[in-house]
């Protein structure tokens, strides 16, 4: 067998970029990583087996892992998330190995291209981008958005490659060695913890595109019979399958639950609105079911939703886009936040704000915070 033959899920080879040199190398799949599952345990492996453990995190000796899984890029539900394994500055006084995981495109735009991993190592001379479209990589020069925050980055790199790459980028935060930094995934999907190791081996920007076959060991049509099963048993953002209030709908309700998109809420900043009616248990309704902007911020977001959105293959929605020009033009931000998490400031670090939810400022204070830091490249560790 050859050693790149495609496994179930798995394309059946790997890319090693060495900074330092310039190398790109392709690596088999197999038999390395023989019974391990996922781009955790490929990241853990390749630590382990190439890294020695009193390796500072900032030392061009460690070496960073990204790898999705055997799932990602089939459709298969929940199947979006990929792994960035390195050692972590934010441990002390030894630097750690971690994962961090992030959703958006990077999964299946890896997997589109025919890589099961990607391992980086070494440090660049000069800041640089990696850009990878299916068999063809090479580093592109990044002065240009070097000290630029990630929403302009994300932008510029767009213009100079390709709209439908997933596109990862570090911040003034990375660059500048902040620990608590991240790399944000295609405008707004979180890394955490790991944009200063990119940083410092000068590595501004990750590029992917891809547009090979993903080749699934099932019929289609008991793959696709799995699949609605998966989705039937769905509820909202955190699995919960009831509502947050008591609902004829459901026999039972509870207040933690993030499914709050009973029919009669609105969609405000829609064009036009949309209204949600209907039997939103219905798997084709699952977007209407949860908006998390309401359910860190209060009831008064339903007016500033535009749309409820998520990762590739997750119909779960947990992704909140917010309109609110009032805001914008008082702080000069953006009129548009998307985020996962909006709680970010206001609802922890300015607790005082949100006695209130319904007061302007809660609102103001958690939407041009979310911009602030996903703009600079910093970690909130989800509140």
């Amino acid at each position: 067998m050859s050693e790149t033959k495609k496994r179930y899920g798995y394309t059946g080879k790997g890319l090693r970029v060495n900074l330092t040199t310039g190398k790109f190398t392709v690596e088999p799949t197999f038999p390395r990583f023989n019974g391990l599952i996922g781009g955790t345990a490929f990241g853990y492996r390749v630590l382990w087996d190439e890294v020695p453990p009193d390796t500072d995190c900032y030392s061009p000796e460690n070496k960073v892992v990204i790898a999705p899984g055997p799932l990602s890029g089939t459709g298969a539900i929940c199947s979006g998330r990929t792994a960035l394994t390195t050692l972590w500055p934010t441990s002390w006084p030894q630097s750690l190995i971690a994962s961090a995981h992030v959703g958006g495109e990077i999964a299946h735009k890896m997997k589109y291209a025919g890589w099961d991993f990607i391992i980086i190592e070494g440090e660049a001379k000069k800041p640089c981008y990696l850009y990878i479209h299916n068999d063809h990589v090479e580093l592109r020069d990044a002065h240009f958005v070097w000290n630029q925050g990630t929403k302009r980055s994300y932008a510029m790199i767009a213009q100079e490659t390709n709209a439908d790459a997933s596109i990862g980028v570090i911040g003034p935060a990375g660059e500048n060695l902040v620990p608590m930094s991240n790399m944000m995934f295609d405008k707004s999907h979180s890394a955490g913890g790991v944009g200063s190791i990119f940083g410092k081996k000068n590595l501004k920007a990750i590029v992917v595109r891809g547009d090979q076959a993903i080749h699934i060991h099932a019929k289609p049509q008991e793959w696709e019979a799995l699949m609605d099963s998966h989705r039937a048993i769905l509820g909202a953002h955190t699995q919960t399958v009831v509502s947050r209030v008591p609902s004829p709908l459901f026999e039972y309700s509870s207040p933690s639950s993030r499914w709050s998109g009973l029919p009669g809420r609105v969609w405000g900043a829609a064009n036009p609105p949309v209204v949600i009616n209907g039997d939103i248990r219905d798997v084709n309704h699952i977007a209407y079911r949860t908006c998390s902007a309401e359910f860190y911020l209060g009831p008064s977001l339903w007016k500033y939703h535009v749309r409820t959105t998520g990762c590739y293959a997750c119909p779960i929605r947990c992704y909140s886009v917010i309109r609110d020009e009032e805001t914008a033009a008082k702080y000069k931000v953006d009129p548009i936040t998307e985020q996962t998490c909006l709680a970010l400031w206001g609802r922890w670090f300015f607790p005082s704000l949100i006695n209130d939810l319904e007061k302007p400022v809660s609102r103001e204070a958690c939407l041009v915070g979310s911009q602030t830091l996903d703009d600079l490249g910093i970690w909130c560790n989800y509140g």
